[in-house]
């Protein structure tokens, strides 16, 4: 499996994550998140897969 299917994996397994979609031509992803959600349990989240790595960059939605 890919890289983005495993990073979306790990991340909807998170409590508080309604949904998550990675973009693998722009290296990003998009969470939707509804609870206590950090940017560490994110990056914690994809950390342990050593085929992909994580950086965190917040985008607010209203």
């Amino acid at each position: 499996m890919s890289c983005p299917p495993r990073v979306e994996g790990h991340l909807k397994k998170l409590p508080g994550v309604e949904s998550a979609k990675v973009d693998f031509d722009s290296k990003t992803a998009t969470v939707v998140v509804n609870g206590p959600v950090t940017d560490d349990m994110l990056v914690k989240a994809v950390a342990n897969d050593v085929s992909c790595t994580a950086e965190v960059q917040k985008s607010a939605q209203e």
